[in-house]
């Protein structure tokens, strides 16, 4: 949007200068010119910040090997028997 609005500018103001009727045009250039700056920063800052939590992260096996297993047990017992069970 932002790059239709210069070519639209370099055809309506010349040596620098813009007519008062092209003052709209101007502004609203300007004005996209800075969303797609902002727009373009915080992407890159959302690319760097995944990739920092990509190489950051635990890896799998790791993350396996620090968790019990989940045991169950059976018992029995006089007149009863269940089962016990850790999770976690």
């Amino acid at each position: 949007a932002a790059t239709s609005k210069h070519t639209q500018l370099e055809g309506e103001c010349t040596g620098g200068a813009c007519l008062p009727s092209s003052q709209d045009t101007l502004d609203s250039f300007h004005t996209l010119r800075t969303l797609s700056t902002l727009s373009y920063v915080a992407g890159g800052v959302l690319v760097v910040g995944g990739i920092v939590l990509i190489v950051t992260a635990p890896s799998s096996t790791k993350v396996q090997a620090s968790r019990e297993p989940i045991r169950v047990l059976p018992w029995v017992g006089w007149g009863a028997a269940g089962l016990t069970g850790r999770f976690q």
